[in-house]
């Protein structure tokens, strides 16, 4: 497939822009899809747009990691795929992407998922932060009965509330600076809402849980020095704090008197290994 395609890059700190780029013929054991939509996962790429995450090697960035497109070519040796059908991938904000399959590639085969008839382009693109709070989830080792505070309630967050609930989380408490997040975390199922910013972030948990601390608490901002500290003063005794979300920043703790006393956990939990490797 002879031409060019278009696809975002972030050249600078803020700078965002729409480049074009020749479309790459297919080799063996590889396949170009025609992109239909993607997502932004708005915490992780604003740190990648303002260069602020530690893993940041410089400038210029190709954003994004869920998309959705038809297969248009296929190369020698794919037997797994078909011109026109519809993929789930890991690919970037870009007309086109070219995956690859090869077994013996440095780490492992491109992902990518047939969509199911019935679910649309723009449902699918959510599995990959479906994932996300799935995994986070499973890393929480969250037991029946067991309280839950989700800290950032956008779409990760709200994945997380009803993942919670449906785990058998109980009280599921949802806290954020929106009022607008808030209330849409009530409809994902949180039963309990607490606005930072305009209320006791740490007495409201603490009464919520009738002073006994939140068993597992969920960081899914991008304000982890913010929160974190928060998140230790309303945890239970032994509680796991489970961080999601893309931190920049360096979070500074008393390891003594808030870690090892109180014996809380803090887990790290790293999308890009789900869902290429299985939980694990």
């Amino acid at each position: 497939m002879a031409g060019s395609g278009k696809r975002v890059v972030f050249l600078g700190p803020g700078y965002a822009t729409v480049e074009e780029f020749a479309l790459p013929q297919p080799g063996p054991h590889q396949v170009l899809v025609r992109s239909e939509c993607s997502l932004i996962s708005g915490g992780t790429e604003l740190h990648l747009l303002l260069g602020q995450l530690s893993s940041h090697r410089g400038f210029p960035v190709y954003p994004g990691y869920a998309a959705v497109g038809t297969v248009a070519e296929v190369g020698e040796g794919v037997q797994e795929l078909q011109v026109g059908q519809r993929v789930l991938t890991m690919g970037q904000h870009s007309s086109h992407i070219l995956l690859d399959l090869s077994v013996d590639k440095p780490g492992g085969p491109d992902y990518w998922e047939v969509i199911a008839p019935g679910v649309s382009s723009e449902e699918a693109t959510f599995a990959i932060l479906g994932s996300v709070a799935m995994h986070a989830v499973r890393r929480s080792a969250l037991q029946l009965g067991e309280s839950v505070a989700v800290f950032g309630v956008g779409v990760v967050g709200q994945l997380l509330v009803q993942l919670a609930r449906l785990a058998g989380a109980y009280p599921v408490i949802a806290v954020d600076l929106r009022e607008d997040r808030l209330q849409l975390a009530r409809e994902s199922g949180a039963q309990h809402l607490v606005q930072a910013g305009k209320e006791d972030v740490v007495g409201r948990l603490l009464g919520i849980t009738n002073g006994a601390g939140v068993r597992v608490l969920f960081e899914t901002t991008h304000l982890g020095e913010g929160t974190i500290p928060l998140m230790m003063q309303a945890a239970a005794f032994g509680a796991r704090l489970v961080i999601v979300g893309s931190l920049p920043k360096k979070v500074e703790i008393d390891p003594y008197t808030e870690l090892q006393r109180r014996e809380l956990a803090i887990l790290g939990c790293f999308q890009p290994l789900a869902p290429i490797v299985p939980h694990h």
